[in-house]
């Protein structure tokens, strides 16, 4: 779910975003939390957040954002880690059942040229084993360092705080 959240914005995202600024980096989790909350300010300025139509607390929004998307992050990466970890015992089993055949002084010329086309042939299978499974390591650890660097974003109530703040400087001007 948050991986295709992040994974959509950096598709369709036209802007050139730097999380080393503050508004780049509210602009950016405003667009991944617009299926869940809406920011709004009303006609004193103050900013509205509403989910399901009802306007809830800074409050509820800072719990909701430590403990539930915390937790739905973390699940993700687990499952993404546990997925990457199932091919990874498949790939072991497949490569284990993969036997050289053994060459002996005793075989023929013949014999020698079989083997060593088994050995070469099986030589290709292991690699394109390993570069698969590097090629999924690689995927895999690219999600879920997505997910964790989103999942550590704004790590107390003060940043929080902040974020509402650039999140009303953001809709006061647009």
């Amino acid at each position: 779910m948050w991986l295709q959240k992040i994974n959509d914005y950096h598709e369709k995202n036209e802007l050139n975003l730097d999380f080393s600024f503050e508004l780049h980096q509210c602009v950016y989790i405003k667009e991944l939390l617009k299926d869940n909350f809406i920011f709004e300010l009303d006609n004193e300025k103050k900013i509205l957040i509403k989910k399901d139509k009802k306007t809830i607390s800074n409050e509820e929004l800072f719990y909701w954002w430590q403990f539930t998307r915390f937790n739905e992050l973390f699940k993700e990466e687990k499952d993404i880690f546990d997925e990457f970890n199932k091919l990874k015992h498949k790939i072991n089993k497949a490569s284990s059942k993969i036997k050289n055949p053994e060459m002996k002084n005793t075989d023929t010329d013949k014999e020698k040229l079989e083997k060593q086309n088994i050995i070469t042939e099986n030589k290709v299978k292991m690699e394109k084993l390993n570069n698969h499974l590097k090629v999924e390591a690689d995927k895999s650890n690219q999600q879920i360092n997505s997910l964790k660097n989103f999942r550590l974003m704004i790590p107390n109530f003060v940043l929080f705080e902040r974020l509402l703040i650039n999140i009303k400087i953001i809709l006061m001007n647009s």
